[in-house]
Order: structure tokens, then C-alpha cells, then sequence
């Protein structure tokens, strides 16, 4: 399992979720890969961190670098809109 940290800046609305995905990864020539989410309570315009842990689906994470995808899904009355972050992370034993 790996704790993916992210942070999110909206202007004060409703939020659905935000979510973060590790994946993905190579491991001993196969693919390593999970996905999560963790719900938002609302933006505050300010800048908010949230901690996404995610548990690999087959393989298990190992240390090194992975690619990180990341999205909010940010709604007001009348609709919502998607918000996505890609990049890539260091995995590191703590």
C-alpha cells in the first residue's frame, strides 16, 4: 500500500471526490497498479491536503518511481467539472 499525498486548491463549492490512482508501474516485468479515493468535504479557496492510500490490485508496489493520476471532480448546482493531475512519483519505504 502506498499513501499518495495530494493537494488540491478550489474555489468554495460542493465537491464530489478527489482520487488518486498508482499505475502504472513496473514490477518484475508485470505491471503494478490501484486505484482509491477519498471524498472532499468542500474547497475553501484555500489549499487542502489530502492523503489517498491506495492498495495494488495484483502486484505489489515496490520502491522506485511510478507514474501518479489524480482528479476532482468539482460541482456546483448545475454541473460538475473534472479536474486531473498527472505526473510521476517516487515511492519510497518509510
Amino acid at each position: 500500500m502506498i499513501f499518495a499525498p495530494i493537494k488540491v486548491t478550489c474555489q468554495p463549492r460542493f465537491v464530489r471526490l478527489p482520487a488518486g490512482q498508482g499505475s502504472p508501474e513496473n514490477v518484475d516485468n508485470a505491471i503494478a497498479s490501484g486505484i482509491s479515493s477519498e471524498p472532499l468535504d468542500e474547497c475553501t479557496g484555500t489549499v487542502q491536503k489530502v492523503s489517498v492510500a491506495v492498495t495494488p490490485d495484483q502486484k505489489p508496489f515496490k520502491t522506485g518511481v511510478a507514474f501518479g493520476h489524480a482528479w476532482l471532480d468539482v460541482c456546483g448546482p448545475f454541473s460538475c467539472k473534472t479536474f486531473r493531475d498527472f505526473h510521476n512519483i517516487q515511492i519510497v519505504k518509510k
